[in-house]
């Protein structure tokens, strides 16, 4: 999978913006996950680490954020 997938099936039509959206988080959790095991310093694995759960926490949210805002839109 991974970015190329993602930027390809988006000018396709296939998928809507909101699942790019979580695919791309996941996708940048996943690689800062990697970062955090790979690195040296303490600081830095735990900068990567955390960054990899916000964006984890993120893409699970945003198909219920986008549902709240097309039913408040109507």
């Amino acid at each position: 999978n991974g970015l190329p997938h993602i930027l390809s099936s988006t000018f396709k039509g296939v998928r809507t913006m909101d699942e790019d959206l979580v695919d791309m988080h996941r996708f940048l959790a996943e690689h800062h996950r990697k970062l955090a095991r790979e690195a040296v310093l303490d600081v830095v694995t735990q900068y990567h680490a955390d960054l990899a759960q916000r964006l984890a926490d993120e893409a699970a949210l945003i198909g219920r954020r986008a549902s709240i805002a097309r039913s408040s839109a109507t």
